[in-house]
């Protein structure tokens, strides 16, 4: 599969993740709370995840495998938004409280980006999904096609 555009993606998705890791690092002892970092780890348990699918899907050639990764990959792009809402949703809480200001704000920045760059591919990968899917159903018709034009010689 060789769009540019997911090949795009996956740069700015690579970016995106090792920013977010960085701050990690540096903040994680000022988030004392297990529930918050529970849900950070799996956030980004879940953006790494992505980002390994995806780089599986811009490498797959077999389009019924690609038709299938794209189906998995959609919902897990839809699971790790509502994750980066959840967490967003806590980070701009502290920030309202003025509790681990830095923290909470940079961290709030990161999950709302990651948010938005999934909802951004969603109608994107919409769109490749339906193009996959054609193709491979003009294929599947066409390899019918040849099997019903095929003269058997006994």
């Amino acid at each position: 599969m060789n769009d540019t555009a997911l090949h795009q993606l996956k740069k700015t998705w690579e970016f995106e993740y090792k920013i977010m890791e960085k701050l990690i690092k540096k903040l994680h002892n000022q988030l004392r709370a297990q529930k918050e970092l529970r849900i950070l780890q799996e956030m980004m348990r879940k953006c790494k995840q992505v980002l390994r699918d995806l780089g599986d899907l811009i490498k797959e050639e077999n389009r019924e495998k690609r038709v299938q990764n794209l189906k998995q990959f959609f919902k897990l792009c839809t699971k790790t938004m509502e994750t980066c809402q959840k967490f967003g949703q806590y980070c701009y809480q502290y920030i309202e409280r003025k509790f681990l200001l830095e923290f909470s704000s940079i961290s709030f920045a990161c999950s709302s980006r990651f948010y938005y760059l999934l909802k951004e591919i969603h109608p994107f990968l919409n769109k490749i999904f339906k193009r996959e899917k054609a193709l491979l159903q003009s294929e599947e018709i066409k390899e019918q096609q040849k099997q019903n034009n095929t003269i058997v010689i006994h």
